[in-house]
Formats: structure tokens, C-alpha cells, sequence
């Protein structure tokens, strides 16, 4: 079995987007559900609510947040759930109201899956997409997020790199529809078309960060698939920033 969570959003909706913007409810279902799912991954069987009240600032600026947990919510959770309440903002030409109040209520789903992958084999598949001139020194993960379809779940693991040249190299940012980097002996020139990249000589023993996403699917129909299933990583030989 595999929780993916649901989170549920409570809040009175009358007058809710003229005090807290048109993204305050999508924003904060998606957000709530994103700390969920990751927490689920360090505390599996936590469930409660999460009662909020938000108040705005005098003038403007971020709003004042009082959260009061119930059941076995984790501190982690309530402390991530802060964060996606702090990513709201109170102008001065907003509508002036007291309080926005309500609960968030987080109940884990469950579905029968085969488990997922174990964090030693998330290493070894960011192991393997690095070569020369650089290697992997440190991982943190920053996030997990997944996606329910109808036919296929999704899991998204989102990591930090630490990585250090081994010898001397180049190291390319290139734009397109995003920034990834492109690490090599010689500077990288792009075969693709509307991509641009600027290289940046390194030496041996320097450090540099990158990120990078693993993807991971399971097809749940017609029946559900016996293992997870790596996605690529995008265009070969790249590492999305």
C-alpha cells in the first residue's frame, strides 16, 4: 500500500478571493497537499486537522498566521504548512477584514501499489547521472510531490546537488523553457535549437550545485504494474537547474 494523502481545505467562501486573492484557495489546497505528501514519507499513518486563522498586517506585508494542530499531526507538517501560508501577501489596496479562519483537514489515502523506491536507490540513479569532469558530493532532498491520474500515479522527488569537479572542466547554464546545466571536459555547445548556453572553465577540486528531479511512474490501469517505472531525466546528457 502507498498513502498519497489528500488534503482538504475548509473556509467560509464568501468574499475569499477579494480578501486573499484569486490563487489563495488553489494555492493553499496544492501547497497543504505537497507538505502532506512529503511528510507522509517520514510519518506515514499521521492524520488530524489543522486549524489556521490569518490576519493581515497593518499596511501591508505577510499575513500574521495562528495554526493549532490536531491528532497526530507532525510538527514538520504545521511547520510546512506555515510556509505555504507565508507565500501570500497583504496590499494596501486589498479589502480591510479582521480574520480569515478555517481548517485544514489531512487524511492519508491508501492504494495497493508495490512500495517505492528506497531512498539508497534514489541515490544510485542520481549516481549514475554524473560522469566526468564531476561527482556527486552531497544530496538533500527537498521535496516529494505526486500526481493522481486516471491510469498512472506519479511520484517526484526534488533534490539539491553538491558536486565537485575531479578534473578540470566546463560547466554550461542553458536557457530554454527552464535553466539546466551541462557539465563537460570541453565547452558544451548545444545541438538544440532556440537553446542558448554560456560555459564557465572550471578547475579540478572547485564545487558547484545543481538540482535535479527524478520522476517516477506506476500504471494503476488496467491493472496495477508490479513495480515503479524511472522516467528520463529529459534531454540527454543535461541536468535541469
Amino acid at each position: 500500500m502507498v498513502a498519497i494523502g489528500k488534503a482538504q481545505l475548509e473556509v467560509d467562501l464568501a468574499g475569499i478571493e477579494e480578501k486573499m486573492g484569486p490563487a489563495f484557495l488553489d494555492g493553499t489546497r496544492s501547497g497543504a497537499n505537497n507538505c502532506y505528501i512529503e511528510s507522509l514519507t517520514e510519518t506515514p499513518a499521521q492524520q488530524g486537522e489543522i486549524a489556521f486563522v490569518l490576519k493581515p498586517p497593518p499596511g501591508e506585508g505577510k499575513y500574521l498566521v495562528t495554526l493549532e494542530a490536531t491528532g497526530s499531526i507532525s510538527p514538520a507538517l504545521v511547520t510546512c504548512v506555515r510556509s505555504v501560508f507565508g507565500g501570500f501577501y497583504h496590499y494596501a489596496n486589498h479589502p480591510a477584514f479582521e480574520r480569515v479562519a478555517g481548517k485544514l483537514v489531512f487524511a492519508p489515502e491508501l492504494i495497493p501499489a508495490p512500495p517505492l523506491p528506497v531512498p539508497a536507490a534514489l541515490r544510485a540513479v542520481l549516481d549514475e547521472r554524473y560522469a566526468r569532469p564531476v561527482k556527486l558530493v552531497r544530496v538533500t532532498l527537498k521535496g516529494v510531490a505526486h500526481d493522481v491520474e486516471d491510469d498512472e500515479l506519479l511520484y517526484h522527488y526534488y533534490y539539491d546537488v553538491d558536486l565537485e569537479f575531479i578534473e578540470d572542466g566546463y560547466e554550461a547554464t542553458c536557457q530554454h523553457y527552464e535553466t539546466y546545466k551541462v557539465f563537460g571536459t570541453s565547452p558544451h555547445k548545444t545541438p538544440f535549437a532556440g537553446h542558448t548556453c554560456e560555459n564557465q572553465a572550471r578547475k579540478a577540486g572547485e564545487r558547484t550545485l545543481d538540482r535535479q528531479a527524478i520522476n517516477f511512474r506506476l500504471t494503476t490501469y488496467p491493472s496495477i504494474a508490479k513495480r515503479w517505472e524511472l522516467l528520463g531525466a529529459g534531454v540527454t546528457g543535461t541536468r535541469p537547474l
